[in-house]
């Protein structure tokens, strides 16, 4: 079974100074058996808004919402 962890949030801001919460995620996948119960191996990480909507990471401090493809920059110190 897979699923997605919060990693963390940060604050970005668009070219007009719109501050919008980023949420970090990272996949994670249960491979627990008898000898180790609750393993499990963490995958890539994942960035969302608020509403789920998927994000790119660009380069650090910079990100594009994919839907409508507006950039974000960010110089918060968790942003990845």
């Amino acid at each position: 079974m897979s699923y997605q962890a919060h990693a963390g949030s940060f604050i970005a801001m668009d070219n007009e100074g719109n501050k919008m919460v980023l949420h970090q995620y990272v996949e994670k996948a249960n491979i627990s058996n008898a000898d180790n119960a609750g393993a499990t191996i963490t995958g890539s990480a994942i960035i969302k808004t608020l509403t789920g909507e998927p994000v790119v990471r660009l380069s650090k401090g910079e990100y594009k919402i994919a839907s409508t493809g507006q950039v974000l920059h960010s110089n918060d110190f968790n942003a990845p």
